[in-house]
């Protein structure tokens, strides 16, 4: 384990001034409206509303590329039209990838930062910029208690945001470093247990796969759940002990407590972050390839 840095940050009002948005921008980015384009990741609200991540037109994400969006989506992955962020007048997004619901926040993952919008008010609430803290691509949030987690692949690196839950970070807390570039994050509050899925990396003898941790202030390794190794880039951790988890292979698989290891589908197209439906009848799974979302049936 490593020493935490830890910065205070004030951010109850988040500054936008200065970001250099252009009219023109912000026209491209609401030019999609009523379609999913490229989607990457959904999540659920506390009133059961479900939000789809686009990546637009962005073809690799360049930071100069402003097309990403976010769209209201039905529960069966049908996009809606009343609303979509950013708003009119809002800035635009670039590649965001990961999103999570807390109260009536959505906290969306852009490259290197969080943009942040109020779900009531319908508008971007603020931007809070992570490169200064060692982030460069997030690839990964997880709502844990009153605070986020953040994971960072490609700087291997878990970042806690805490104090989130009226919209105003608290600290920024460099976490935990050489955790195996975590690809997806996943909380179980009963077990107080965090599940991070690992890049497989020979030369480090790392085999990927998802691992468990005891949370707390320094995270404790348990175990390698039975998933299989390899890479997994998004995960669930239901009430009853369940695990879903999907790797860009298109595998979508469940592990249930003292059952084997169940694929309940094989022929997903590049899937992203998915959420479970409120009354856990089915999953609905992003396909970044084929530009809609899956309804994955979760069917005992």
């Amino acid at each position: 384990m490593v020493s935490r840095n830890t910065w205070f940050c004030c951010l109850a009002v988040i500054a936008l001034a200065g970001s250099g948005i252009q009219a023109a921008d912000v026209k491209a980015a609401t030019a999609n409206e009523g379609a999913l384009i490229r989607p990457t990741a959904i999540a659920c609200d506390d009133e059961g509303r479900y939000w789809c991540a686009n990546l637009g037109r962005n073809v690799l994400g360049p930071a100069k590329d402003s097309h990403g969006y976010v769209v209201q989506i039905d529960a069966q992955g049908q996009p809606l039209t009343n609303v979509r962020f950013p708003a009119p007048g809002d800035p635009p997004l670039g590649s965001p990838e990961a999103l999570v619901a807390q109260g009536n926040l959505l906290w969306v993952a852009d490259r290197d930062r969080l943009v942040v919008y109020n779900l009531r008010m319908q508008r971007q609430e603020g931007i809070i910029p992570l490169r200064g803290h060692g982030v460069r691509r997030i690839t990964a949030l997880c709502l844990i208690g009153n605070d986020i987690l953040i994971s960072d692949a490609e700087n291997d690196l878990l970042l806690l945001l805490r104090g989130t839950d009226q919209g105003a970070v608290q600290h920024i807390d460099i976490f935990e470093r050489g955790v195996g570039q975590p690809q997806a994050l996943a909380f179980d509050p009963a077990n107080n247990l965090l599940f991070v899925a690992v890049t497989p990396d020979p030369a480090v003898g790392e085999r990927g796969g998802i691992v468990s941790y005891e949370w707390g202030e320094l995270l404790s390794r348990r175990a390698r759940l039975a998933l299989g190794d390899g890479l997994w880039t998004s995960i669930l951790r239901q009430a009853d002990g369940t695990t879903l988890a999907c790797s860009p292979s298109g595998i979508f698989a469940r592990l249930r407590p003292g059952h084997p290891l169940e694929t309940i589908t094989q022929d997903l197209v590049e899937p992203g972050g998915f959420c479970q439906l409120q009354d856990g009848t089915a999953a609905l799974v992003p396909e970044r390839a084929a530009n809609r979302v899956r309804v994955i049936p979760l069917s005992r």
